[in-house]
């Protein structure tokens, strides 16, 4: 069975949003008849009853009470009222000119701010041409060539060097050590045999070590005046000063002191010299360490140039840690950017609301764009600059090992010379560190100019 309920349109009575309905309930035809409607054809019998609704029977009667219908009736009419109102804001967005550039220039910014990030990560990081790891590795370039041609140079020192040692000097130098340490050996050999059994006067052996020590005595005392003359065939590079520092003076005086004293007591056996173990040992001790001293102080300006060339030879370019970024994270950026930039082109050609704009892009976008920008910026300074920063404090330590331990070398070789001999410091103004960089910008090498610091 139908029941058919008749209802008037609601009107608005002022400001009272209530809404006046007439309802008929009207058995339609008799208990056999199944329409849901009224015949147009025949009279209303009610007021209202042109315009019906019907509902089927199995509706409760609870849904058909007047509150009930009030209520479904107003929430159509509040979700019709505010979808109006959304479309009507849009529509005064897009009318208004002033707000429709604000909401463009929000977006814009947004895609240039994002755009430029990409752009300047990218130049600087991925780009061989311009990244900033090439660029650094320009400059070490030309920094190596300094560094090599620094080496070379110094080669050159040191050969220079060496040769006028082996000229002028090392002949005056092997004459006396080799006596010395004749000495050291015959005295070694005197002191066994005084232990074994009492010497004798006319012992070869001790003869032979009293000569000896003579000779010694002899060779110092010429080797300070044949040094002297010698270094007028050799204007520079000259150590005419092998002796001269305090240590040397002092174990060469105790040397001549030691060896006279030594000499003369050789020369009393059998009479009146005696062997005392405890007293003559010690002494025999005493002279082999001023002999072996003294061979030191004549042998180390070799030394120290055998040295400065091993030095020279150790010399190597430092090893870099690889600086570069994925190209991951910048595809990622460069994919939001895309997106920013259809989803302006959508909301210009009215294919996106204002609302749908700012739910996608709060919602989806701005979270997706600050983590891949995020992620991006922190490879950037881990991949990069955290490892070119690694490289330029391996290249500062490198280079300055090498100029520190370079200039000490000049220092101590300076020693060894003449106060007027300025050959070392000569050269070394020469090398291309104190020299002023010279910009190029013809070229991707480092020049230097003439003028020095």
């Amino acid at each position: 069975m139908l029941h058919t309920v008749n209802y008037a349109e609601p009107h608005w009575l002022g400001n009272n949003i209530s809404v006046i309905f007439m309802l008929c309930f009207v058995a339609a035809g008799g208990p056999n008849d199944n329409s849901t409607t009224t015949n147009q054809g025949e009279l209303c019998t009610c007021i209202n009853q042109c315009k019906v609704v019907t509902y089927s029977s199995t509706v409760s009667a609870a849904s058909l009470t007047g509150n009930n219908i009030l209520r479904q009736i107003k929430n159509g009419r509040s979700q019709h009222v505010i979808q109006n109102f959304l479309n009507a804001s849009e529509i005064a967005q897009r009318v208004d000119e002033s707000e429709m550039f604000r909401t463009v220039k929000q977006l814009q910014t947004v895609i240039y701010a994002q755009d430029t990030l990409n752009t300047m990560v990218e130049y600087y990081t991925v780009t061989e041409a311009t990244s900033v790891s090439t660029q650094l590795f320009t400059i070490f370039k030309s920094l190596f060539a300094m560094l090599q041609s620094s080496v070379n140079l110094n080669r050159e020192l040191q050969a220079q060097m060496d040769s006028v040692y082996e000229q002028y000097v090392d002949w005056l130098v092997t004459d006396v050590t080799s006596a010395m340490q004749s000495a050291d050996l015959l005295y070694a050999q005197v002191t066994t045999t005084f232990i074994a059994s009492p010497p004798s006067g006319d012992s070869d052996l001790i003869a032979s070590l009293i000569t000896q020590l003579e000779s010694v005595v002899q060779k110092l005392e010429s080797f300070n005046h044949n040094l002297n003359a010698t270094s007028s065939y050799a204007s520079n590079f000259f150590p005419k000063q092998l002796l001269a520092s305090t240590t040397c003076r002092s174990a060469t005086e105790n040397l001549n002191t030691t060896l006279v004293e030594r000499i003369d007591w050789l020369s009393g056996f059998p009479s009146p010299s005696k062997f005392d173990a405890v007293t003559d040992l010690r002494k025999a001790s005493n002279l082999r360490s001023l002999l072996s001293d003294t061979i030191n102080c004549m042998q180390a300006y070799k030394t120290e140039l055998d040295n400065f060339l091993k030095f020279l030879d150790s010399v190597q370019l430092p090893t870099f840690v690889s600086s570069e970024l994925s190209a991951t994270q910048v595809d990622a950026v460069s994919l939001d950017g895309k997106e920013l930039g259809s989803m302006l082109l959508e909301f210009l050609n009215a294919s996106m609301t204002k609302s749908e704009l700012a739910q996608r892009y709060l919602n989806e976008v701005k979270k997706n764009m600050e983590s891949n920008a995020n992620k991006l910026v922190n490879d950037a300074k881990e991949s990069v600059f955290t490892k070119i920063d690694t490289n330029i404090e391996i290249f500062k330590q490198s280079l300055e090992l090498f100029f520190d331990t370079l200039f000490a070398t000049y220092v101590r070789l300076q020693k060894y010379m003449a106060s007027k001999d300025t050959g070392i410091e000569e050269f070394a103004r020469w090398l291309d560190i104190w020299r002023l960089p010279a910009v190029n910008f013809q070229s991707s090498k480092v020049g230097f100019s003439t003028r020095f610091c």
